[in-house]
């Protein structure tokens, strides 16, 4: 059971990394630059939205490219599953701004020099 355990943990470790190659160096450098000046985090992921495929994965490819950019952490990140760029979500603009904001201004240093 131990064995089967570990080669899962190993084959999921592999997986995330893969889908972690997947983000578009380019667009990471479009969403710190907005940050850098100054654009709300709502306006970031409204970017994010029109430059990025439509699907129903891509609430998930939001909140992959947010932590990507930014270091944030999953729970973090997790209010951007609540919004929609269409207004249709449960958190709007405003509210997605005051949740997301501290911490991508916490995580200045990961994304300022970048």
């Amino acid at each position: 059971m131990h064995l089967l355990l570990s080669e899962t943990t190993t084959a999921r470790a592999h997986y995330d990394d893969k889908r972690m190659a997947e983000i578009n160096s380019d667009i990471l450098g479009q969403l710190k630059s907005m940050a850098r000046n100054g654009e709300t985090p709502s306006r970031i992921l409204h970017q994010l939205v029109d430059l990025l495929p439509p699907g129903p994965a891509q609430k998930v490819a939001l909140i992959k490219y947010m932590r990507a950019a930014f270091g944030l952490t999953l729970e973090q990140a997790s209010p951007i599953a609540g919004w929609s760029a269409d207004d249709s979500g449960e958190l709007k603009d405003a509210r997605i701004n005051e949740l997301i904001a501290p911490a991508i201004v916490a995580s200045k240093a990961h994304w300022l020099t970048d």
